[in-house]
């Protein structure tokens, strides 16, 4: 995996409530897929998240951090003391999605897909 979820900040606190994860290789997140889920047991997650995020096309470097809000903002990036980058974004939810036990947020690197045909 090319970026690591890190951890769920401030999980269940409207406005603060985030994804950490960091970057572990050079990549673009136009790749990367977080999905609002629960576990179905410990090790296994239910089949049908209720929420997706799909990054948008940007570039980042190893050692970059990426942070995802639950709430409404505008994405930015802000350049570190260390020379690292954080990236902000934000899902745009107008409630929390990690508030409970046993949620969850999966991240998928996702280089193939296909589309329905558009009609």
């Amino acid at each position: 995996m090319k970026i690591i979820l890190n951890k769920i900040a401030d999980r269940g606190v409207p406005d603060k409530e985030r994804l950490v994860l960091r970057a572990v290789n050079d990549t673009t997140l136009a790749y990367f897929v977080v999905l609002d889920t629960a576990y179905a047991t410990p090790q296994s997650v239910v089949s049908t998240p209720k929420h997706a995020f799909w990054f948008p096309p940007k570039s980042i470097k190893a050692g970059d951090w990426v942070i995802l809000y639950s709430r409404v903002g505008t994405n930015s990036s802000e350049v570190q003391k260390d020379g690292t980058t954080a990236h902000f974004f934000f899902w745009g939810q107008s409630q929390v999605l990690w508030d409970k036990t046993g949620n969850c947020a999966v991240v998928m690197e996702v280089t193939d897909w296909n589309t329905s045909p558009f009609e």
